[in-house]
């Protein structure tokens, strides 16, 4: 499924993101030498290591999308991560609203992918409580309600079924004219995946397969800041997009190098992929990232 994102000045921004990402491989692919492994940045130890066969999301169009952060990652649950369901309740501007549909979907993935069956109700009453505060048709959740004890009982189906859901929410609102709601439900649940991402490796930061996960989002980062300034006449808007150029300077001390010839660009599945990539980052670099995550994401739930 897609969902279709706002598309004002959108071809003019994808133009110039595409080029972006070309021009980003042409001057950053580079033979790997041993050197990288010993550097150190401002007296801070330089993480620097080679991964396999990675397929990177650049473009999202689903909060679900981002539960491949944790898709390949062993670590226990954690209830505290995810938002109170019972918040909802205070959420009634609009913005708001849709920030948080964003931010449930991408809780919503996270239980599943963690089996915490018992805790997906709760989530779905929040998802179908806000979706009313927008006046979302009912009719749209409709079989995931009837049939809930069902979903829950096949995982896949229930994916499916909520990314169902998020695409009619996000066509929706496109044909009632509030494709800036659809462009929140997407920043607020890429904020939320790299909150929980950010919050467990910092409890765990030997996990470099989920390190590699966050550090991946500067591409996508990107992509959601051109789809943020469509809409730069909103003043929060405005405000988060400023947040999230605060987070992109902490992102590009993170560099990704690639081997020259070993890149492709799939802009229909919104993939980059190559055999092998270089990350070199550090634990200050990480931890800027996370902190800068962490007030975004407290900005838009409390």
């Amino acid at each position: 499924m897609t969902i279709y994102l706002p598309r004002i000045k959108s071809k003019c921004y994808l133009v110039i993101f595409l080029c972006g990402i070309i021009i980003y491989f042409i001057t950053g692919c580079r033979k790997t030498t041993d050197k990288d492994t010993e550097a150190e940045t401002d007296n801070d130890l330089t993480y620097s290591w080679t991964a396999k066969e990675k397929d990177i999301l650049y473009h999202m169009s689903l909060p679900a999308q981002m539960t491949r952060i944790f898709e390949k990652s062993e670590f226990p649950y954690q209830e505290d991560l995810p938002n109170d369901p019972d918040s909802m309740r205070k959420y009634d501007d609009p913005l708001k609203i849709a920030a948080n549909l964003g931010i449930y979907g991408a809780d919503l993935g996270y239980i599943r992918v963690m089996k915490q069956s018992e805790e997906t109700s709760n989530y779905l009453i929040a998802v179908y409580a806000l979706a009313g505060k927008l006046k979302i048709p009912r009719e749209i959740y409709s079989d995931l309600i009837k049939n809930l004890d069902t979903y829950l009982a096949q995982p896949d189906e229930l994916a499916i079924q909520i990314d169902t859901i998020y695409t009619a929410v996000a066509e929706f609102l496109k044909n009632s004219k509030n494709e800036h709601l659809t462009a929140l439900i997407l920043f607020g649940g890429w904020i939320e995946s790299l909150y929980i991402a950010s919050q467990i490796y910092m409890k765990s930061p030997e996990n470099t397969v989920l390190l590699e996960q966050i550090a991946e989002q500067k591409y996508s980062l990107n992509h959601l800041l051109n789809q943020l300034n469509n809409f730069q006449d909103e003043e929060t808007i405005l405000q988060y997009t400023l947040m999230l150029k605060n987070l992109k300077r902490s992102y590009d001390k993170i560099q990704i190098y690639y081997q020259k010839d070993d890149v492709v660009v799939d802009t229909i599945q919104k993939t980059i992929s190559a055999n092998e990539y270089q990350l070199v980052t550090s634990q200050a670099a990480v931890s800027e990232i996370a902190l800068k995550i962490e007030s975004i994401r407290d900005r838009l739930v409390r």
